[in-house]
Order: structure tokens, then sequence, then C-alpha cells
């Protein structure tokens, strides 16, 4: 008889942290280490694995993200980084890990709704688990004239730049838009260290920032 344990406290541990991360390599082609090492890593990401032997082999991650949605806050979870070791797969991990991250979360106080994303090779996976699909949407304009003001791409390595950067993100409570993540700085970072840290630009005249990448 096989035995997994279910273990939901990857970050610091230093043996299950390095399994998952090449799990994630496996399967992503990307980790979650220098996240981990730079502090982006807190209480708002949290791994539900299935370990077995002292290896990860299936993992579903609970992101707690707090909204402001046109001015009232909500509190969803997004689920992520939904895998099982290829060698592995067709064995009902999958459905293992799911189950241990939804029993703490779905229905619980507080928590208005779970949502995730997933690709065309899943969509008959996830409706076993309650979820429905949902219509996406993506917007396009024509490129407007340029306009008058100066850019300053941000390197967030320079401490003074990323304390300004990050501070503005720290300050807003979401009351500018109409669906805005907050709290979850630590979300941020990863992105911007994974994808986006070279696109980052500051706009003096307005005080604002832009993600921008040319096409």
């Amino acid at each position: 008889m096989r035995i997994f344990e279910l273990n939901c406290n990857i970050r610091d541990n230093d043996e299950l942290r390095g399994s998952f991360n090449a799990l994630t390599h496996e399967v992503f082609c990307f980790g979650f280490e220098d996240w981990y090492n730079s502090g982006g890593w807190g209480d708002m990401y949290i791994p539900h694995a299935v370990v077995e032997n002292g290896e990860v082999i299936a993992n579903v991650s609970v992101n707690i993200m707090p909204f402001s949605v046109g001015g009232e806050r909500k509190n969803y979870i997004q689920l992520g980084t939904v895998m099982t070791r290829p060698d592995r797969r067709g064995e009902g991990l999958g459905r293992v890990a799911m189950e241990f991250a939804l029993e703490k979360y779905l229905g619980a106080p507080g928590i208005d709704g779970i949502y995730l994303f997933g690709n065309d090779s899943v969509l008959d996976f996830y409706p076993k688990f309650g979820f429905v699909k949902a219509r996406e949407f993506e917007y396009s304009a024509a490129a407007l004239p340029a306009q008058p003001y100066a850019l300053e791409k941000t390197d967030l390595s320079d401490e003074e730049r990323s304390a300004r950067f990050f501070g503005l993100l720290a300050a807003d409570n979401g009351t500018g838009s109409a669906f805005a993540m907050v709290e979850n700085i630590g979300l941020y970072k990863f992105w911007l260290m994974a994808e986006y840290g070279d696109s980052l630009y500051f706009i003096p005249e307005t005080g604002g920032y832009v993600i921008a990448e040319k096409d």
C-alpha cells in the first residue's frame, strides 16, 4: 500500500522546497528559488503538495488574492502551479492535491470565491471539482500618437528605485480602479522577477508606472 504525505509547509523546508522547485522546472520550466531568496515568497502563496519518500510528486498551490472590486474588498483564492510528476500521471495524484487544497478553502468564512486559469487540455478536469467555465476577453486599440512623457526605465536592483515602486504599491488600496489586486506585494515581485522586470518604466510627470513591451 502506498503512503503519501500531504504537506502545505513547503516554503521553509529546504529539502521539500528544492524538490518542489525541481518539479516546477520539469513541468513549467521556471522555479521559485530566486523569489524565495529575495524575500518575496510570503504567506500568501501556499503549495499543497503530495509527498512521497521526501519528494514532491504532485501539487496545487493556493494564492491568497485580496481584491478591491468597485471599492469593496473581496477575498479570492487563485489556484495555480497545478502539476504532477510526468512519470506519475494517471494515478489520481492531481485529484488528491486538488482536494487537499479545496478542503481548507472551499466555503471557508471570509473567502468570496476560488478561480484558476486552465488551458484546453484540462478543461474536462476542473469541472469535476465544481469549477465552471468563464469567458475571457482581450481588448486592443490602435496605437495613439506618442505622448510627450519621458519614461525612465526602473531597475529594481537599485534599492532607491525599488523602494519607491513597491512603496507606491503598498500604499495603493485599489480605490482608483474598478478591479484591482491589493495587499499582495509578493506576487508583484514574483512576476517582475520572472517576466516583466525589464519592462517597468516610471513616468515622472504623472508619478505613475507602466509595464510596456514593444511587439
